[in-house]
């Protein structure tokens, strides 16, 4: 998978991108020609998990790019949007993914594989409201080990900034930001979405409109928190 080194305001990164074109699964470069979409992976999970929007030939008439980010940003084409403020219990959730996590690793020479397992499963409640398909157990099988590597104890540090402090240091966007957004904004609100119900969208919502931002909201009731895994063409 190629890769990039850039300089990010927390110093030096190497992302791994995939480039796909209307003519090249794997390109070195987009079709300037073309409109380009930009798909940025939630926490835990690298950039497969967009395998079903890159074999979708309705996008594939497009430039598709994606790639493994450390963080998150405000994009175009919110799925499961964040809420203005994470409320407490989902904090201590992703606290506690975290502490299993951590726990796995106590003894480097003896890794507690149950710890492990229990930072996988919730995070797979958190992500899939426990729904089984597929694609999701492919991506178990490809993100776990993955996972070994980027969550390492040498990493642990950056696992904790991209997945609690991200979330638990987020004020909502002052206005003044949202008023500099030019183009339109798409919200989607997943109905099986165990962390963020609808209500959290349409509060983000109202925000973007009182901003000047033209914005609309979809829902799709029975999708869960990562609703591109279940529900694919919706």
């Amino acid at each position: 998978m190629p890769h990039i080194v850039i300089n990010t305001n927390t110093g030096p990164a190497s992302v791994h991108y995939t480039i796909s074109t209307p003519y090249t699964p794997s390109s070195d470069k987009t079709n300037p020609d073309l409109p380009t979409a930009i798909f940025i992976n939630p926490v835990y999970i690298v950039q497969c998990i967009f395998q079903t929007q890159f074999q979708n030939p309705q996008l594939r008439r497009f430039n598709l790019i994606a790639l493994d980010s450390r963080g998150h940003v405000l994009s175009s084409f919110l799925v499961s949007p964040l809420p203005l403020k994470d409320p407490d219990e989902i904090r201590q959730g992703r606290q506690e993914i975290y502490d299993c996590w951590r726990q796995g690793f106590n003894d480097p020479n003896n890794i507690d594989e149950s710890a492990l397992l229990d930072a996988v499963y919730g995070a797979l409640q958190l992500g899939s409201s426990g729904a089984q398909c597929r694609f999701i157990r492919a991506m178990n099988v490809v993100t776990i080990p993955q996972s070994m590597y980027n969550f390492a104890p040498t990493k642990f540090e950056e696992f904790h900034t991209t997945s609690i402090k991200f979330f638990a240091n987020q004020d909502p966007h002052p206005k003044e930001k949202l008023q500099r957004i030019q183009g339109p904004v798409r919200l989607v609100a997943c109905g099986r979405d165990i962390a963020y119900p609808v209500e959290f969208a349409q509060a983000l919502l109202e925000m973007l409109g009182n901003a000047g931002a033209k914005a609309d909201l979809v829902q799709v009731k029975e999708a869960p928190h990562f609703g591109h895994l279940t529900h694919p063409k919706e």
